[in-house]
């Protein structure tokens, strides 16, 4: 007695059992609605001479294509089979995995499955967690001969772009090393094009091969969700492993940056989280380099009063506790408590996440455009306490005494520190009570 799985033992069942064959075409029918891994129970009386001559003197002494001379035994030897029943194990999945996904790809985040199931259940799975939408046609790559891999790909790559509608991809593992070894780049491409991408039938070094195919190749930031050991090295190679602690082991949780209990909660990781640490890191980063340029501008400016004598106008105590004590705690309170939006808006614009995939919160233009505020707000720091006080060879205070120099740099580091945190400020999203407690009693220091 043997098992088989799908539908090919169907086609090797004996007619006159026509019954079974209808009740388990029926239960076929409703897989790809449950996702279920089918096993077939069948027998058959063979003679020992019979099954001898087929299994040990031609398929074990084929000396080339052994594979195939073993699939031609299979087809000779398991025909008019008797069924003697089935089960099925249902391969559910979690809850909230279709709408996490949806969410995801209508946040602009490309989706790709990376599975060692076959090739029938992957697209099964693929459909039912959203991967594969209702409309999206389904492209296969298959074949175990590099002729005829490449001149699929040359097809797909030359009609797709002519093409209407969604397409995703399929490819399986031995397809799959042809690819990665001959045909990378053009794989790439044609992955790109596709709104979803399965890799089924991989191995765990195969899947670490496609996120560095990725990774290496195009300017994107690359993330893996795996749940067991055969996800470690994928989980590895990605910019970003985030790992499911489930009944498969905590393997993938141990090689992870993240770890996270059920598969739903990436949605709030990347869409909410992911999405407040990138402004937040955004604008820290530019405010550290604005306050520093708001701090030194004044010095660099005074050096042309002094004659470039390299002369401080600041005490030296206010040098000191600038970036220690005057501006470091409205910057910390903005890099790790600000929030613009709540979670439900997250969820109900899922394209707002699409600020971190465009860059727009930190790029070129806007580091620039901070540092010319800082330019701006350093020179006007100077100038105010330079046109009250006067140098130092040709004015005088109301009480006939020469300024001293530190009485202006004292104006002028004031000056400063209000300036940095009152951009800050600006720039906080979200204000609470510990938010005034760290803006003010900062920017009144200087003062005292």
């Amino acid at each position: 007695m043997s098992t088989m799985s799908g539908h090919s033992v169907l086609t090797r069942v004996s007619p006159l059992n026509p019954v079974a064959v209808s009740f388990f075409w029926e239960v076929l029918r409703r897989s790809p609605f449950i996702i279920i891994i089918t096993f077939y129970y069948y027998y058959y009386y063979y003679y020992y001479h019979y099954y001898y001559y087929y299994y040990f003197i031609l398929a074990l002494g084929a000396t080339t294509d052994r594979e195939k001379t073993l699939a031609e035994v299979y087809e000779e030897i398991e025909r008019d089979l008797e069924v003697l029943g089935g089960t099925a194990i249902e391969d559910k999945l979690q809850d909230g995995v279709p709408e996490t996904i949806a969410i995801l790809r209508a946040a602009g985040i490309k989706v790709w499955m990376l599975t060692g199931d076959k090739q029938e259940t992957a697209i099964n799975i693929g459909h039912t967690c959203n991967l594969f939408g209702p409309d999206t046609q389904t492209i296969i790559i298959e074949g175990s001969r590099q002729a005829e891999v490449k001149a699929q790909m040359e097809t797909l790559i030359r009609d797709l772009p002519s093409m209407t509608g969604e397409y995703g991809l399929v490819i399986e593992g031995k397809t799959l090393t042809i690819v990665l070894r001959d045909h990378a780049l053009p794989f790439l491409d044609l992955c790109c094009r596709c709104a979803a991408v399965i890799c089924c039938r991989v191995s765990p070094q195969q899947k670490a091969s496609v996120v560095a195919l990725v990774k290496n190749n195009r300017k994107v930031i690359t993330l893996a969700v795996g749940d067991g050991a055969n996800d470690v090295s994928m989980i590895q190679e990605a910019n970003i492993g985030v790992g499911i602690s489930g009944l498969e082991g905590k393997q993938a949780v141990m090689a992870s940056d993240y770890a996270i209990a059920r598969f739903q909660f990436l949605r709030k990781l990347l869409l909410v989280h992911g999405r407040w640490c990138y402004l937040r890191c955004a604008r820290m980063t530019m405010i550290f380099f604005f306050k520093n340029f708001v701090f030194v501008m004044p010095l660099v400016w005074y050096q042309i009063v002094c004659g470039f004598s390299s002369q401080m106008v600041y005490h030296f105590s206010n040098q000191m506790f600038y970036n220690l004590l005057f501006t470091s705690l409205p910057v910390i309170v903005l890099a790790a408590l600000d929030q613009d939006i709540s979670p439900e808006y997250t969820y109900a614009f899922p394209t707002l996440f699409q600020a971190g995939i465009r860059r727009i919160a930190f790029n070129r233009l806007a580091f620039w455009f901070f540092m010319l505020d800082g330019l701006w707000q350093g020179t006007m720091c100077f100038l105010f306490p330079l046109l009250i006080y006067g140098t130092a060879e040709a004015s005088t205070i109301k009480s006939g005494h020469m300024p001293y120099m530190y009485q202006m740099g004292a104006v002028m580091i004031a000056s400063v520190v209000c300036s940095s945190n009152l951009t800050v400020a600006f720039l906080v999203r979200s204000f609470f009570l510990f938010l005034f407690f760290s803006f003010f009693p900062s920017s009144l220091i200087p003062f005292f």
